[in-house]
């Protein structure tokens, strides 16, 4: 096989993410760049320099339409109703005539080149109560990171027994339950009837915003190319990052992803 560069593999991503792109103007699918690609859009107009992945949002009623109808030649969704042991509580659209393998601190199975698409999750207008089902989801995600961690990972040899311990009294809970514990939780409010929402795949209490800060989209350039964010991306980026258009220090300029890829021919 073939190994795919980081240059090439950035490439591959944006294929990617032009198709996602692509299917949801034809289908009036709200969308946006999330996380570091955002703040790569506005403080760079692509990448941030020693980024190497691209992770997009969708509002629920978005996100469950598109993971039941996108289609394409090469390129495959992978998430909580795929047929696979690996479940996850996001969705990855990854092209299949790749091969993608990152080392990991969890274990998952060999994926394509690929992107993430998170769901944008509804919450209770009672910011008490709405706090609370965050803090109910955490658990439950900390519950699914442990049980997928490997001891295999690079890490001092007390917390691999601490995290041996802790996954022996979870093995009586098995991990597809899990998922769908998580799956149904975030789902447990009406996105369109919510006035808060968050990211609640990896909910912090802090990341609560409300929704009108995304009910209206702007293309901004990513690349080349022209994709969309909330228009009110400043608001957002300073909730999660504070001063995002300042450059992390030189030690911190460094990508998070070990991985090899390749072409599968």
């Amino acid at each position: 096989m073939k190994e795919i560069n980081t240059e090439e593999l950035k490439q591959i991503q944006l294929s990617i993410l032009c198709e996602v792109h692509d299917f949801c103007e034809r289908n009036k699918i709200k969308y946006f760049l999330a996380f570091g690609t955002l703040i790569g859009a506005i403080r760079h107009k692509g990448y941030i320099p020693w980024d190497d992945d691209i992770d997009i949002l969708m509002p629920r009623p978005e996100y469950e339409f598109f993971i039941k109808n996108f289609q394409h030649p090469f390129l495959e969704t992978f998430h909580y109703n795929s047929k696979r042991r690996d479940l996850i509580a996001f969705c990855k659209v990854y092209d299949k005539r790749t091969t993608y393998i990152e080392e990991s601190s969890q274990d998952y199975s060999c994926l394509g080149v690929n992107i993430d698409i998170f769901p944008f999750d509804g919450l209770s207008d009672n910011l008490n109560i709405a706090k609370k089902h965050v803090k109910h989801v955490m658990k439950w995600t900390n519950i699914s990171v442990i049980k997928k961690m490997t001891t295999k990972h690079k890490r001092v040899w007390y917390k691999n027994l601490v995290l041996a311990i802790l996954q022996s009294v979870l093995i009586v809970i098995p991990y597809r339950y899990v998922i769908n514990k998580i799956c149904a939780l975030m789902k447990y409010y009406d996105y369109n009837q919510s006035e808060y929402v968050v990211h609640l795949y990896d909910a912090q209490l802090y990341k609560i915003m409300k929704k009108k800060y995304f009910e209206k989209l702007v293309l901004v350039e990513f690349e080349g190319r022209y994709f969309y964010a909330p228009k009110c991306y400043h608001e957002y980026l300073t909730t999660y990052y504070g001063d995002y258009m300042k450059l992390p220090p030189i030690e911190q300029r460094c990508s998070h992803h070990f991985y090899k890829a390749y072409w599968n021919k």
